[in-house]
């Protein structure tokens, strides 16, 4: 919510912005109203045969009022201000096209460039406006740099050139590598098992299983920040960090090798037993594939039954420490004695949160 507002803060503001360039520039000067709608005329009394400028009845205005300014009431004032008025919606309506159109278009040849055809114009329209911006950003810094000389330019090149790099790097591991090999999981769990019967071959599509990693991938994230885990906090100082300060070290070794590591085992391990181990031991091919295609769905049945024993046992065990604690646990300090004897024994009382009693 927050990042859409800020968005469209952002549009207003450059909306508003760019019809104040184009009435500065070109509608002010053809209606006259470059300056105010009603432009102010200072009184020189010094200058001979001036008339003073009309100031109003200030009986009228009364006490409280703000003082009357002078004016000067161009001719065909009202005209001019209907042309005003059909300049600035045509300039947003030409800005809208230019804001619709322009964005749609980046994106198709961005998409057509990579080899992606059909796809929806809200994500091409997505696609083209990031793009967009960042180009113009890009080419605003670059002018920044350049204007304070070459070698402060080459400077800030190689850090940023540097800094790309790390980004890319990152971004393969955890955008492209782990959303391919979750999508894949996830393939053989769950898509394989209900759609293709054990009698056909599956056929397995790289982009549709990035597609499926990456909307799975994106919802572990939010379950895993949902908790207090110790993946949770590196996650937690990755996101901190940001793209300036990333420690590309710290992301490929705990977070992208560890993610890597283990969907590459849960892949690997069943195939190399079954295809490997069974038929090394005599086991005929349909066999062993047969019993590959069962094994995914029997281990995450199984690891789904494990998750639900392992919370039930523990609320189980939260709730009797409860009702212990309501039935015996008289209160958290000890009563009846003296201070001197409290002050002593204080370091001797063990926790509540450890044994349920003191």
């Amino acid at each position: 919510t927050v990042q859409f507002a800020y968005g469209t803060c952002t549009c207003t503001c450059t909306y508003v912005y760019v019809c104040k360039c184009c009435s500065d520039c070109r509608q002010g000067y053809v209606v006259d109203l470059n300056e105010n709608l009603l432009r102010e005329i200072p009184y020189n009394p010094d200058v001979a045969n001036q008339e003073p400028p009309y100031t109003g009845p200030l009986q009228v205005l009364g006490p409280g009022f703000a003082p009357f300014k002078p004016y000067l009431r161009p001719y065909y004032f009202f005209p001019r201000i209907v042309g005003l008025l059909i300049f600035t919606c045509a300039t947003g309506i030409l800005f809208s096209a230019i804001l619709l159109t322009v964005p749609v278009f980046t994106g198709r040849q961005l998409m057509s460039l990579v080899g992606v055809s059909g796809v929806p114009d809200i994500y091409t329209a997505a696609i083209g406006f990031y793009a967009t911006w960042l180009a113009c950003r890009a080419s605003s810094t670059l002018l920044h740099y350049f204007s304070q000389g070459v070698t402060i330019f080459l400077q800030q090149c190689n850090i940023w050139a540097l800094q790309i790099l790390k980004c890319w790097v990152a971004g393969v591991l955890l955008f492209i590598v782990v959303p391919l090999l979750m999508g894949h999981l996830v393939d053989l769990v769950l898509i394989i098992p209900l759609r293709v019967p054990l009698d056909r071959t599956p056929l397995f599509y790289s982009t549709t299983e990035w597609a499926l990693g990456l909307l799975h991938m994106k919802c572990t994230c939010g379950a895993i920040w949902l908790g207090n885990s110790g993946f949770k906090r590196k996650l937690d100082q990755m996101y901190m960090a940001g793209m300036r300060n990333l420690n590309l070290t710290f992301v490929v070794k705990e977070i992208a090798w560890p993610v890597i590591l283990l969907l590459s085992l849960c892949i690997t391990v069943p195939y190399t037993f079954f295809f490997g181990v069974l038929q090394g031991f005599g086991f005929e091919y349909r066999f062993s594939l047969l019993l590959y295609r069962c094994f995914f769905p029997i281990a995450m049945l199984y690891a789904l039954v494990m998750v639900v024993v392992f919370l039930v046992t523990n609320h189980c065990i939260g709730l009797y420490n409860q009702v212990k604690d309501d039935k015996y646990l008289i209160g958290r300090q000890l009563v009846n004695i003296d201070n001197d004897e409290k002050v002593d024994s204080e370091e001797y009382v063990v926790p509540v949160q450890e044994t349920g009693e003191q």
